[in-house]
């Protein structure tokens, strides 16, 4: 992962690739892995207070925390995809990379926004099974957000060997083939992580799993917008983390049954 660069927050607030030996490998919890991100800092990011598990209620008068993350300046191209294996598969669609991308209006797609500590909230909502999809040897989506304690599918469209390689901080490294005739390979994520996930056989081929320890969590769309809903009235600290922009944290105070709003800007 690259250094974050040298930046300024300068309105209230931000956010944030498949491998060789064969199976998982237990590490000890909170023991470093090789190529691991570093750990997010801000409460968003971590267990409910005095590591009690989340609690799903009823929330009365619930408030809304939206805005945008924006890069000010003027940012790096992104740079095209060079293929330089299976180009019968992975050529087909061209592709830029997706470290940092930043739209016509400064808006920054794939960042992740979060608040806490919170240890009581809204519940989870019903959603399928998470995956993460391989096709045109491209990772899709990018970047996701999953529960902690989540199994995550990862998917092999291509019908060409793939090898999923994971570096987490708290949870199971993964190493592991994938050939065309294993369509699905899952994961267990029970721990709150950030998880780089490569694929050492198409070495552009690169995602972020960010494995979140309670619902309020948002991954900014192209305009680099996000919104969290059903929010407890309160002061909150109001995360933001980017895989190459680093991490912003800001208070922010949510009115019952109002809306706080929040824009987080960085600039070189």
């Amino acid at each position: 992962m690259a250094a974050p660069r040298s930046l300024v927050v300068l309105a209230a607030l931000v956010l944030s690739a498949c491998g060789g030996e064969r199976g998982q490998t237990p590490v000890a919890p909170g023991a470093p892995t090789a190529g691991a991100t570093p750990e997010l800092t801000g409460p968003g990011y971590a267990p409910a207070a005095g590591g009690a598990p989340y609690v799903g209620v009823t929330v009365a008068d619930a408030g809304r925390v939206g805005g945008r993350v924006v890069y000010k300046g003027a940012p790096r191209p992104p740079r095209p995809i060079q293929v330089t294996k299976d180009s019968a598969v992975c050529g087909v669609v061209a592709h830029t990379e997706e470290s940092l991308v930043v739209g016509t209006d400064g808006g920054i797609r794939y960042a992740v926004v979060s608040i806490g500590p919170i240890g009581r909230g809204k519940a989870w909502p019903a959603a399928a099974k998470p995956s993460l999809d391989q096709h045109g040897c491209w990772f899709i989506p990018h970047v996701q957000v999953i529960p902690a304690g989540a199994i995550l599918d990862v998917v092999n469209s291509d019908g060409i060997l793939h090898n999923i390689h994971t570096y987490p901080k708290h949870n199971l490294p993964a190493n592991m083939a994938q050939p065309k005739f294993k369509k699905v390979l899952s994961l267990p994520f029970p721990a709150p992580d950030v998880v780089k996930v490569n694929c050492d056989v198409h070495s552009w081929m690169s995602a972020w799993i960010v494995v979140a320890a309670h619902p309020y969590y948002a991954v900014t769309d192209e305009r680099g917008a996000f919104t969290l809903e059903g929010v407890p009235h309160g002061t909150y600290t109001l995360s933001a983390w980017h895989e190459t922009l680093g991490t912003r944290d800001q208070s922010i105070t949510v009115p019952a049954g109002g809306a706080a709003e929040a824009t987080i800007i960085f600039q070189e």
